[in-house]
């Protein structure tokens, strides 16, 4: 027996949960550098990398290997398993969701006036209770769409103006331009798997419009109008309503609650007569009817 060994068989049960912080913290590192299936996982490399000593990284790789998350192969290691990758796979898709609800809480708090136009990071994390990786995540996310910026310090600034009537107005020229344009152009290619799906959608929120929430409103209609993006095969109209859907819930989280059923049902409508016309071909027809719904969509909410 090694004197490291003995060492640990001694370790009081303090100590051994800082095994279990290390193993999670392994794991961690593996995600952020994305450590392939089979990666050779060494004490010296992890212990220079974590910056604790060898003797807690082999009991953290014990532990992880009891878990099934690493193998320890006999005088070769640990190595990352199969389970390993899912593992990182599914941490990696909560993490990303668990952004997305935050930026979207972020908007809602804003475009309510919850938020005042210029905030401290460390106000925010506290606000929230979030990592400050997490939140910062967020907010870099709402900075590539030009919602909000770093201002003087650790602080970020909301651009007011893209609240106000005349901003909502322009934002809806603006994708008359884009989106019936999309519709128009001759590399146009309708994703038929992507339009029955999105057809569903539309069709079980009707079917149960009276509990229907605004977030499932926004997330059907923000979905129909980018899936036509897509099809229209130009990145810029793509990239175009992606930025748009962003720039719209500072207004949709503000007049969603209270926008009439009516008025939810009449743009599901919309929706599908426009969406008919592009599956019988007639895409001029189809641009004509996305001119109408967009024209008429800001003189309703405002």
């Amino acid at each position: 027996m090694k004197v490291d060994d003995r060492q640990d068989e001694s370790t009081p049960a303090t100590d051994r949960g800082f095994h279990h912080v290390l193993a999670d913290q392994i794991i961690e590192l593996a995600i952020k550098e994305n450590y392939p299936v089979g990666a050779h996982l060494t004490e010296l490399g992890l212990s220079q990398k974590l910056r604790v000593s060898r003797s807690p990284i082999r009991q953290a790789l014990k532990h992880l290997a009891d878990r099934g998350i690493v193998e320890a192969r006999p005088n070769r290691g640990f190595f990352l398993t199969e389970a390993a990758a899912r593992l990182m796979a599914s941490h990696a898709s909560r993490s990303q969701s668990d952004i997305g609800a935050l930026h979207d809480i972020i908007l809602r708090e804003y475009a309510n006036g919850d938020l005042p136009d210029t905030v401290a990071e460390n106000h925010l994390v506290a606000r929230y209770n979030v990592p400050a990786s997490q939140l910062r995540a967020a907010l870099q996310t709402l900075s590539q769409y030009g919602i909000v910026h770093r201002s003087q310090g650790k602080g970020w600034h909301f651009e007011p103006a893209l609240t106000t009537p005349a901003a909502l107005e322009q934002s809806y020229r603006f994708r008359i331009l884009i989106e019936c344009g999309g519709l128009l152009e001759e590399s146009f290619s309708l994703d038929k798997r992507g339009a029955e799906r999105v057809r569903a959608e539309h069709s079980n929120f009707l079917a149960q419009l009276g509990d229907g929430t605004a977030d499932g409103f926004f997330a059907i209609n923000a979905g129909f109008h980018l899936l036509l993006a897509e099809c229209s095969g130009n990145v810029f109209i793509k990239r175009s309503v992606e930025m748009q859907n962003q720039l719209r819930r500072l207004h949709e989280f503000a007049s969603f609650p209270s926008l009439p059923i009516e008025r939810m049902q009449q743009s599901c409508e919309e929706h599908m007569a426009i969406l008919d016309a592009v599956q019988e071909g007639d895409r001029d027809f189809a641009a004509v009817l996305m001119r109408r719904h967009l024209d008429r969509a800001p003189r309703i909410r405002g």
